[in-house]
């Protein structure tokens, strides 16, 4: 510490050690800044998406449910081959799509497919 003061001082500057935080300042100053989650509640969408690909056909419905209990269906169809777990993700991606254009801005996804929530 003295060999860095030193230092300094050859520079023209000084060094002067911090003052003690008051426990009580400290604590004043984590109240301030902290927020109760409960108390600034976002509204919450639900999105519920599946995904079916078949030899025949490639397509997701997609059912977006708003916090006050609206429900918007959509249904979407791939024009190119592709397996389940593709038509799944692009379902998922469309029903994202949707979400943000509504506003949502906190969503909770339903699907059948783990892999493509996680």
């Amino acid at each position: 510490m003295v060999k860095c003061v030193v230092e300094l001082s050859e520079l023209g500057i000084e060094f002067h050690s911090r003052l003690a935080i008051k426990a009580q300042v400290l604590a004043d100053f984590v109240v301030e800044l902290t927020y109760d989650k409960a108390s600034i509640s976002t509204p919450t969408w639900d999105l519920y998406v599946d995904g079916s690909s078949t030899s025949m056909d490639r397509g997701g419905g997609i059912v977006l449910v708003s916090p006050q209990g609206d429900k918007f269906k959509y249904t979407t169809k791939l024009e190119y081959p592709s397996s389940n777990n593709e038509v799944e993700y692009e379902t998922l991606l469309v029903g994202g799509k949707l979400a943000l254009a509504s506003w949502a801005k906190q969503i909770i996804i339903y699907s059948d497919l783990q892999l493509v929530v996680n």
